[in-house]
C-alpha cells in the first residue's frame, strides 16, 4: 500500500491517522456491551464482515481471520477485533471512496453569465445562511461546494467537461456537490436547471438532486425544476427529457421511474407522478441551442472575458452573428476581433468591431438612442389622426365633429404674457415662470386664457428639467378643461411626460389606458396604442405589448405608418416571447406589403433567423441568400455569412 499509484493517497492519508482513527474507535467500542450471538450468528457476521472486506481490499491478512473466528474469544477481545475490523472497513472504503469519485476537472468553468448572477461556497457540509455573495465572472473555476445564484431573468452557463454542461434558468440556487472525472453531482436547492450531458463511459455518474428527487443520467438533454405549489406549499420536481433517458428517484427512497426522450415525470413532495408526453416548448428549444453552443465553444482556448450593459437593459447581443443573450451579459471569449451587435426595440441598433486581448476583459456599455421616428416629442408634433382627417381616411365622424381649440384671445394681449413669450424666447424660464404664474392667477380669466397660462408654464418646467412640477401643474389643468379638446390634449401631455421624462411606465400605462377608454375618437388614438405597446414592452410585459400592436394593426389597416407595428410586433413574437412560427407570418407581411420601408432590411434577416431556428433549414437558406443580394454591404453581412458558412 505504500508504493506505486497508491503513494500519492496515503501522503494525504498517513499511517499516524489510521492509527489515532482505531484508537478512537476502538476507545468507543470497549464501552459498549457485546450484543448475544449464538456461534451460528457469529459465523455469518464474521463471513459478511472478511467477505466485504476481501471485495475492498484484496483480502484480510490471515490471523485476523483465525482470532476473529476462534470461539474462546471473550467480550473484550471480541470489541477489540470488532474495533479494528471495523477501522479497517472505514479506511478501505475512504480510499475506495477518493479512489472512485475520480480526479477534479480543471476545465470546469463559467462560459456565460446574463444578469447578476452570483457566487458563493458552503463550508463544512452545510450552507452558511451569513455566507458573502460575489458577482460571477465568466471563465470562474467550478469546484466542489460552489453556490451559485441567479436573479430575475438571469442565467448563468457552466461547462464541465467536453459536451457536458448545465444552464441554470433564472430564480434559482444551485450548489457543485461533486465534480469530478467520475462523478458530477449537482444540487438544486430551486429553480431550473438545464443540462446535456455526454454520454457516460463505465464507472462515470451524471446526477441533479433536489430536494425531494434525483435524477440519475447516461447520456442525454434534460431539464429539472424545483417550485412550490402556491397553494399548498408542495415541493414539485419536475423532470423533462429532451433526448436520451434519465432515471428519476425520491430521495427519501428506491421507487422511482424512467423518462424516456419527449417525456417528463414529477416527484411532489414524496410522490412520484406517472410519466406523460412533453409538450414541445420554442423556449427550452432555445435555451438548448444556447447551452450547445456554448458547449462547443468552451476550452482553454476561451480565456477572454467580454461583459456587455446597457440602457435600457434587456437588449439581445449579437457575437460574430450568433444570439448570445440579454444585457447585462458576460461571456467567455477567445482573444481576438469580434463583430458585436446590440438590438433593442425602438432604438437605433449599435454596431461595432471590438478587440479583447489573451486573458484580458472587455467592457461594452451601451446607452442607445431612440429610433429618429421615436425621439420627437409626440407632444408637439401633428396627431395621426390629424393627418389622416385631413387625407379623409378617418372612420367614423367622431373626430370631425371635435370643436377646434379656441385662441386665448383675452390673455395674448396682456403685457405680462407677451414680456413672458419674449422670457421664454430668450430662456429665462425662471422669469418666465414668475410672470405667467402671477398672470394664472389673476380673476376674470376664461379657462381657455388660465389653460393657455398654465400650458407655457409648463413648457418652461420640462425646459428647466423639474417633470414632476410641470406633472403637478398638468393635473391642474386637467380638472380645470371643461372641452374633449382640452381634456385630450392635457392628458396626452400627462402621457408623455411620465414616460419619456419621469421613465414613470407604470403611471403612463394606466393614463394610455384610461385615455383609449375615455377617448376612444381622440385625436392622438393611434399614438396612444403605439405608446402603450411601448411602454408595456419597457415594462417587460410581452404578451400585452404584443396584443395592444394586434389591436392598433386591426383598427387602422391602411395606416401609412403601421410598417414599424408590424415590425415591432415580429420583433416581440421572435425575440421576447419565442415564437417564431407568428413572428415569420409578421414579417412575410411587413416585406410584402411594406417593401419600401425602413425595416425591410432587419425584417429580411430576421425570417431568416426565424426559419433557422425552426429547422426550416432549406428556406432559411433561401432568406440568407436573398439577403446577401439585396443588401451587399448590409449592417448583417457577416452574421449572414457565418450562417452560410455553417450551412
Amino acid at each position: 500500500m505504500t508504493g506505486g499509484k497508491d503513494g500519492s493517497i496515503m501522503d494525504t492519508l498517513t499511517q499516524q491517522d489510521q492509527k489515532q482513527s482505531i484508537q478512537r474507535l476502538h476507545t468507543l467500542l470497549q464501552g459498549i456491551d457485546a450484543p448475544a450471538k449464538s456461534e451460528e450468528q457469529w459465523d455469518r457476521l464474521s463471513q459478511r464482515v472478511f467477505g466485504t472486506l476481501d471485495a475492498r481490499s484484496g483480502g484480510a491478512p490471515r490471523q485476523w481471520r483465525i482470532s476473529f473466528m476462534l470461539p474462546q474469544l471473550s467480550v473484550l477481545q471480541l470489541s477489540a477485533a470488532a474495533s479494528t475490523v471495523a477501522a479497517v472497513l472505514l479506511i478501505a472504503a475512504g480510499l475506495s471512496l477518493r479512489i472512485s469519485v475520480g480526479q477534479p476537472l480543471p476545465t470546469a468553468s463559467v462560459i456565460r453569465s446574463q444578469g447578476a448572477v452570483e457566487v458563493s461556497w458552503v463550508g463544512s457540509g452545510r450552507a452558511d445562511p451569513n455566507r458573502p455573495w460575489n458577482c460571477v465572472v465568466p471563465s470562474l473555476g467550478i469546484s466542489k461546494g460552489l453556490v451559485l445564484r441567479t436573479p430575475q431573468a438571469g442565467a448563468v452557463t457552466i461547462g464541465l467537461e467536453p459536451g457536458t454542461g448545465i444552464e441554470v434558468g433564472e430564480n434559482s440556487i444551485v450548489e457543485i456537490r461533486q465534480v469530478t472525472s467520475k462523478y458530477i453531482a449537482v444540487f438544486l436547492e430551486k429553480g431550473t436547471v438545464l443540462a446535456e450531458v455526454s454520454k457516460r463511459a463505465h464507472g462515470q455518474s451524471f446526477r441533479i438532486l433536489t430536494p425531494n428527487a434525483e435524477c440519475r443520467v447516461v447520456g442525454t438533454i434534460f431539464k429539472v425544476d424545483v417550485t412550490r405549489d402556491s397553494r399548498d406549499n408542495a415541493l414539485n420536481t419536475t423532470l423533462s427529457v429532451m433526448r436520451g433517458e434519465v432515471r428519476m428517484v425520491r430521495r427519501a427512497g428506491s421507487d422511482g421511474v424512467s423518462v424516456a426522450e419527449g417525456q417528463y415525470a414529477s416527484v411532489r413532495n414524496v410522490s412520484v407522478t406517472a410519466v406523460l408526453p412533453l409538450a414541445a416548448s420554442e423556449q427550452t428549444d432555445r435555451s438548448v441551442q444556447l447551452l450547445k453552443a456554448g458547449l462547443a465553444e468552451s476550452g482553454p482556448q476561451r480565456s477572454s472575458v467580454m461583459s456587455f450593459a446597457s440602457e435600457p437593459s434587456g437588449a439581445e447581443v449579437f457575437v460574430d452573428g450568433v444570439s448570445q443573450g440579454a444585457t447585462p451579459l458576460s461571456l467567455a471569449q477567445t482573444p481576438g476581433a469580434h463583430r458585436v451587435s446590440i438590438s433593442y426595440l425602438n432604438f437605433d441598433p449599435w454596431d461595432s468591431l471590438v478587440t479583447v486581448g489573451v486573458r484580458a476583459a472587455a467592457n461594452i456599455d451601451v446607452s442607445m438612442k431612440r429610433c429618429a421616428a421615436r425621439s420627437k416629442d409626440a407632444s408637439s408634433s401633428t396627431p395621426s389622426t390629424v393627418r389622416r382627417l385631413v387625407k379623409g381616411s378617418v372612420r367614423g365622424s367622431g373626430v370631425a365633429a371635435l370643436p377646434a381649440e379656441p385662441e386665448p384671445a383675452a390673455v395674448a394681449d396682456a403685457p405680462e404674457f407677451v414680456q413672458a413669450m419674449a422670457q421664454i424666447e430668450g430662456k429665462k424660464y425662471e422669469e418666465a415662470i414668475a410672470g405667467l404664474a402671477e398672470l394664472g392667477e389673476r380673476e376674470g380669466l376664461s379657462v381657455a386664457d388660465r389653460l393657455a397660462v398654465l400650458g407655457h408654464v409648463v413648457t418652461c418646467l420640462r425646459h428647466l428639467g423639474r417633470f414632476q412640477q410641470a406633472l403637478t401643474v398638468l393635473d391642474r389643468m386637467y380638472d380645470m378643461a371643461d372641452t374633449p379638446v382640452r381634456k385630450d390634449k392635457i392628458l396626452w401631455e400627462t402621457v408623455v411626460l411620465k414616460a419619456d421624462n419621469l421613465a414613470d411606465y407604470q403611471g403612463a400605462e394606466m393614463d394610455l389606458i384610461e385615455y383609449l377608454v375615455t377617448q376612444p375618437q381622440g385625436i392622438w388614438i393611434y399614438e396612444a396604442y403605439t405608446k402603450l405597446a411601448e411602454v408595456q414592452y419597457l415594462l417587460k410585459k410581452y404578451k400585452a405589448a404584443a396584443r395592444t400592436y394586434e389591436q392598433l394593426i386591426a383598427a387602422f389597416p391602411d395606416e401609412s405608418d403601421l410598417a414599424s407595428a408590424v415590425y415591432a410586433l415580429a420583433y416581440i413574437e421572435r425575440h421576447d416571447l419565442d415564437d417564431c412560427e407568428t413572428a415569420v407570418r409578421w414579417y412575410t407581411r411587413l416585406v410584402k406589403d411594406y417593401a419600401s420601408s425602413e425595416y425591410l432590411e432587419d425584417a429580411t434577416f430576421w425570417r431568416a433567423e426565424c426559419y433557422s431556428r425552426l429547422g426550416r433549414v432549406r428556406e432559411a437558406r433561401e432568406e440568407f441568400q436573398k439577403y446577401s443580394d439585396m443588401f451587399p454591404t448590409g449592417r448583417w453581412k457577416q452574421a449572414v455569412a457565418e450562417q452560410m458558412r455553417g450551412r
